[in-house]
């Protein structure tokens, strides 16, 4: 349909690309089109990797075919503007599977150009799954820190669990440093900022407020731009206390936070062996390592 709508014209050349190959590459393009002005057409082709079977009667096989000379046919297709009125005609006379089928039964020496196996095709289910982990590309890491003193009358909060302890961690919130430090990890590896000016010591409706709800903001609207977060892994360092029990129900908050099976978030404590203000048992730190996967749309 779009060849028959196509001006008349004895110059150029058409490409037909398969809308299930959806990751064509440039290279690939231009080389098809150079060579289908030069021979008249060109198709993107590569090697065939595995061995071929006839099929005989009963499924049984009937012949080894010789992979030597056997290519798979990719896209684009190129045919030059001048064959495009024998190509309609031929095409339009049979059924064909290929684009530049037709021209090969007229005797047109199709050129074959050497594409790539990452123009993979879209036809099964398992192939649409493996598209959709390419679509999405490498995962990207975002790292996290943050560092706050211990004071009096101040409530130690870690990762949503109260610890009965003398002094808590002093900030605007409830200074719940691992989830600070896994929010910013998160917004490192989404691109979305920093913490500082997403929820700052600014804003009166911060106050107090229990820092899981950062989290849980910062990865719900990750998840709403297509992110998809992998895992999480932070390290408390401080001198005390120690998690013991609590450990399971920290790993829980956070992994509900963050929309996450428990077995994907790791939390882990050090100390700083008596050095510097943490090791002092004056401040508490937090690094943290968040990975997100770009994801399609399912759609």
């Amino acid at each position: 349909a779009g060849a028959r709508a196509l001006p008349p014209g004895r110059t150029g050349v058409v490409l037909i690309h398969d809308s299930a190959r959806p990751f064509p590459d440039p290279t690939v393009i231009e080389a098809t089109a150079r060579a289908a002005v030069r021979h008249g057409a060109a198709v993107a082709a590569v090697p065939m990797a595995d061995t071929v079977k006839r099929a005989g009667t009963g499924g049984f096989v009937a012949a080894t075919v010789p992979r030597a000379a056997l290519w798979q046919a990719q896209t684009p297709q190129a045919i030059r503007r001048d064959l495009l009125p024998r190509w309609r005609a031929a095409l339009e006379a049979g059924e064909v599977t290929d684009d530049v089928q037709p021209l090969e039964a007229l005797g047109v020496r199709v050129k074959l150009v050497p594409g790539t196996r990452a123009a993979a095709k879209i036809t099964w289910p398992e192939d649409l799954a493996a598209a959709r982990k390419l679509a999405a590309g490498e995962p990207r890491v975002g790292f996290g820190w943050d560092l706050h003193r211990l004071v009096p009358r101040r409530p130690l909060v870690l990762a949503g669990v109260r610890f009965p302890f003398p002094r808590g961690l002093d900030g605007h919130s409830d200074a719940d440093l691992i989830c600070h430090a896994l929010t910013d990890a998160l917004l490192g590896a989404t691109g979305g900022g920093d913490i500082g000016t997403r929820f700052g010591v600014r804003r009166s409706a911060t106050r107090n407020l229990s820092s899981l709800v950062f989290l849980s903001t910062v990865a719900r609207e990750a998840a709403a731009c297509g992110w998809r977060i992998v895992n999480a892994d932070a390290t408390l360092i401080a001198e005390a206390p120690k998690l013991g029990s609590r450990r399971t129900r920290m790993i829980r908050n956070l992994a509900g936070a963050l929309e996450l099976s428990p077995d994907r978030v790791s939390l882990k404590t050090t100390t700083a062996n008596k050095t510097g203000p943490i090791g002092a048992g004056e401040a508490m730190g937090c690094l943290a390592l968040v990975t997100a996967r770009r994801e399609t749309n399912s759609a």
